[in-house]
């Protein structure tokens, strides 16, 4: 028999699906508040997790707080909560939650901060209820207002009493759960295969620019060991000067505008842009850009908002707040001095000439000044080749992980809507 929907208070629902207050099935349990002399940093006590330990999805136990007050046992951890951010200072991260798979020990607290969504009856699962919360049906930013003190607070008991949520019968809800944490563990599984490639990015990165790849014996400079054949170059000396530009003057000209909030950190590229006309051009839009550019963004350099300008963005814009460094293609291949710009070594040199306690940064001067490796150009090549297919092997894993998040966010809306129905499907 093929079971119809039906118009619920929520939505279209399938005919044999419930719909029940969440507090029916849940409780939600606020952290634990202490004094200064109830609680120390030296590891005696009981642990307590925090905002910092909560990711997306995550949660980690390097425990920085331990209480020596009395907690109730209401208010320790158990497998099977969620626990989720329930005041911060941006309203992104309250609702941030996690499933409690695993517990080092039965005996760990949570901070005020924190909350727990608690399963108080077998009617749901708990995995269940954590997709649940995690879909389309639950808006936690509803339940969120400011206080006073600038700080946003999740509403717990409102949010309790007011959310609806629709219950499959318990057999259905295994094999939603079954579906929806196969694809999770593919996308932790990418997670995985892209950090150990990211890990060997950074071993190559040391190993190519202190032993280079002819197996040469090494000497000491002022930018630590490097093969006997290589110099130590100033940046400046191996860069074109470039040129500022107001696009004020060109009213009616459009172009994409970079600012140092457009760079992706983890992926070293542009990850976002804006367009405008010369009329509306912010007055920091004066830096013209080539392709095969690097921009290395002098506002706080320990960020490494660093990128290599690709071929779309060839004539545009960028901010005052980058340092453009266009390499002399005679004597510096752009990848090569791109990684260099990326290495822990050249970015603290940087970091610790910047100025200003609000707006720390550093001069385009101070950038070009600091002295980098510089082998023979063909080497050079050779290691940027080298250094370039990891790049693009961590890009394709990058890829195949926004795919099979795509998947989890599409099956996840279309099974727990019932659009999908797992009823009559060995799963």
């Amino acid at each position: 028999m093929v079971l119809g929907r039906k118009q619920t208070e929520i939505g279209l629902i399938p005919e044999d699906w419930e719909v029940v207050r969440l507090e029916k099935v849940a409780e939600l349990i606020r952290g634990v508040s202490w004094r200064k002399d109830e609680a120390n940093k030296g590891g005696v006590g009981l642990p307590v997790i925090s905002i910092p330990n909560i990711g997306f999805g995550t949660l980690d136990f390097t425990f920085h707080h331990f209480l020596t007050k009395k907690v109730s046992d209401q208010k320790l951890l158990k497998t099977g909560d969620i626990i989720l951010v329930g005041s911060s200072g941006s309203i992104h991260n309250v609702g941030r939650n996690t499933l409690i798979k695993d517990l080092p020990t039965n005996k760990i607290s949570f901070a005020s901060f924190l909350a727990l969504i608690r399963r108080k009856k077998n009617e749901i699962l708990s995995d269940f209820l954590y997709y649940l919360v995690n879909s389309d049906w639950v808006d936690f930013k509803k339940f969120v207002k400011r206080a006073a003190d600038g700080k946003y607070n999740f509403q717990l008991r409102e949010f309790q009493n007011n959310i609806l949520i629709p219950l499959p019968p318990l057999e259905e809800q295994q094999k939603i759960t079954n579906v929806l944490s196969t694809i999770q563990r593919a996308i932790e599984q990418q997670n995985k295969i892209i950090e150990t490639t990211r890990k060997l990015k950074k071993s190559l990165l040391h190993k190519l620019f202190t032993e280079g790849l002819n197996g040469e014996e090494q000497k000491e400079t002022e930018i630590g060991l490097i093969p006997e054949s290589w110099d130590v170059m100033r940046l400046g000396d191996i860069t074109e000067k470039t040129k500022q530009t107001d696009q004020r003057k060109n009213p009616n000209n459009k172009f994409k505008y970079i600012d140092v909030s457009g760079i992706s950190n983890k992926f070293f590229q542009i990850a976002e842009f804006k367009e405008y006309l010369g009329k509306e051009a912010p007055s920091r839009a004066r830096k013209m850009i080539k392709a095969n550019d690097i921009i290395f963004a002098t506002v706080r350099p320990y960020l490494k908002r660093v990128a290599i300008v690709p071929e779309d963005f060839n004539g545009e814009i960028c901010s005052t707040a980058f340092c453009v460094v266009r390499c002399k293609r005679e004597t510096a291949n752009p990848i090569f001095v791109f990684n260099c710009l990326l290495n822990d070594t050249f970015v603290d040199k940087v970091s610790e000439l910047q100025r200003g306690s609000s707006y720390p940064a550093v001069t385009d001067k101070d950038v070009l000044n600091q002295k980098i490796p510089r082998p023979s150009l063909s080497e050079q090549q050779q290691i940027a080749h080298i250094l370039s297919t990891v790049d693009k092997k961590i890009a394709i894993e990058e890829r195949r992980k926004a795919t099979v998040k795509e998947l989890f966010k599409s099956m996840l809306h279309k099974l727990m809507t019932g659009e999908i129905r797992l009823k009559e499907v060995e799963v």
